[in-house]
């Protein structure tokens, strides 16, 4: 099974929303592929943490991550303001009280106004497009409002708007049989180059109009330097609703079909080197886009002298006394490695495309590491006494207890606290329970229950960090293991056999932050 195809499906897998073949192969895959395992745990344990730690929605099933599931070029990592996206793409219908929607409704605001002040400053300086291209169906108003597109990305700024009511009506996917693609993109565009097709994601953006919403869609490079572009929208619902029951559906054809025109970008090729304790991190090309600041880099992931991999490197630009960070257009993300050799990834920052700088200030902001070895031999064994639970399990330094096991119905969990000593370093500790029977060995993997969000000085703080530019990462205090027990469910485990299970450990994940600095001459 190939594994960049099973890491765009993970959204979708995470959400419920894959059809039984492909959640079949999903899973199979997870049960076999520890890379692809941590990818999905780690997308998961952000989207928990967003879900368990805001206290601000109550979300209902029909939470639909599938607008993001194709905006991955290489794996995608998303960080500090990158989570952005993560946030609001996970309030496609939430059910609302109180308090609760006016917190998010001040994030949600907060987080557009900075997305639509970094769009309106390359609009109203001549790049891109403002545009009035509309269309009307069954009482809902759909508006091209601009596009700005270039070598990078094809972004358009769309309204919809409800002529005879107040929903803030957004694309809607469902799930199961109801699933369908309600949003489509056509014309001189182009091609996803993994699902080989025409791909749009989107982004709400928040309005002062209680009946408007405003959606960035987010799709490939155009295929001309001037086209055409089809946007087909058939099925929208209202983004903020009291219940499930109270959602409204609207069916319809809104087409929109707008001329568009590519920017060429300012491309530079560099070979600086910046030393990561021991890792050489190689800058290879800077491109400057209206949409985004793209730095392509490689370096060698093993580091023999500390026995470590660094599997992510987050960067800032500093020029004229200001901060570029993570890409606020379109859906920002970073590249995420795993395993031995050169990784080559890149990163999309905010655009310097009108500055045109001609020396800039690059700061290595983050990176991550994990301790553990790549194979099994790696990983420290040890067996667990159900019996006599709590067992603490010394492990580098550290203290993991097995806290408790929780026998289900249909399914086992075992819960894991991680150590909570004031000088803990690490941030998470990678965990499984392997079984064999002889026949079949089973691996099953600790998924995050309970994290913090924390700054670069180990304090705990909220989603406000993110959106304020601070250096943040996820703490992780507990975890669990479940068991599938019935036979009606894949991997499970017969319940007589779980307390023959084997714990292991694979090893720790650290995120540091060098504020590593170079010039680096843009000619």
């Amino acid at each position: 099974m190939n594994c960049n195809w099973i890491k765009e499906k993970l959204l979708d897998y995470i959400d419920g929303i894959l059809n039984e073949d492909e959640e079949i192969l999903v899973k199979e895959h997870l049960g076999q592929c520890e890379e692809c395992n941590r990818e999905y745990k780690e997308l998961k344990s952000t989207i928990d943490y967003v879900l368990n730690n805001t206290n601000r929605i109550d979300t209902t099933r029909e939470i639909n991550l599938n607008h993001n599931k194709t905006k991955v070029k290489k794996i995608r990592r998303f960080t500090r303001t990158g989570l952005i996206a993560i946030v609001l793409s996970l309030f496609l219908v939430v059910t609302s009280y109180g308090t609760e929607i006016f917190d998010f409704m001040k994030f949600w605001k907060k987080s557009s106004e900075i997305t639509e002040t970094a769009w309106e400053k390359l609009i109203e300086s001549g790049v891109g497009d403002r545009l009035d291209v509309s269309v009307i169906n069954n009482d809902v108003k759909v508006t091209a409002e601009g596009i700005i597109a270039d070598e990078l990305n094809t972004v358009i700024l769309l309204r919809i708007e409800d002529l005879k009511g107040n929903i803030r009506y957004t694309p809607f996917y469902g799930s199961g049989e109801d699933e369908i693609n309600p949003i489509t993109i056509d014309g001189d565009i182009g091609i996803h180059p993994i699902f080989k097709e025409h791909i749009a994601n989107s982004i709400r953006l928040y309005t002062e109009e209680e009946n408007t919403l405003r959606l960035m869609l987010v799709a490939e490079p155009m295929t001309k330097d001037n086209g055409n572009i089809k946007i087909s929208i058939t099925r929208l619902i209202d983004m903020l609703n009291k219940d499930k029951e109270a959602r409204v559906i609207k069916e319809g054809n809104w087409d929109i079909e707008i001329s568009a025109r590519k920017i060429k970008s300012k491309q530079f090729i560099i070979d600086e080197v910046i030393d990561l304790e021991g890792n050489e991190l190689r800058i290879k090309k800077i491109t400057l886009a209206p949409t985004e600041t793209n730095v392509e880099y490689e370096f060698e992931t093993y580091n023999s002298e500390k026995k470590y991999f660094l599997n992510l490197v987050s960067f800032v630009i500093e020029y004229e006394g200001k901060t570029y960070r993570m890409s606020t257009i379109g859906i920002p993300y970073n590249s995420y490695h795993n395993g031995y050799g050169t990784a080559k990834g890149s990163i999309s920052l905010e655009t310097l495309y009108l500055e045109d700088p001609i020396e800039i200030e690059l700061i290595v902001e983050e990176y991550r590491y994990a301790n553990k070895i790549l194979t099994s031999k790696g990983d420290k064994r040890y067996n667990i006494d159900f019996n006599n639970l709590p067992q603490v399990i010394d492990y580098n330094n550290s203290q993991i207890t097995i806290e408790d096991i929780i026998y289900y119905e249909d399914s086992v969990e075992i819960i894991i606290k991680e150590d909570d000593s004031i000088d803990r370093k690490y941030t998470e500790t990678d965990m499984h329970i392997t079984y064999d029977d002889g026949e079949v060995i089973t691996s099953i993997y600790a998924a995050n229950i309970e994290s913090e969000l924390r700054d670069d000085k180990g304090n705990v703080v909220d989603l406000d960090a993110i959106l304020n530019n601070e250096k943040t990462y996820n703490y992780i205090i507990r975890k669990k293991i479940r068991i599938n027990t019935s036979k009606e469910e894949d991997f499970y485990i017969p319940k007589e056999m779980i307390e023959k299970g084997v714990f292991y450990i694979q090893g720790q994940r650290y995120t540091e932050f060098p504020n590593k600095k170079i010039t680096i001459k843009l000619e």
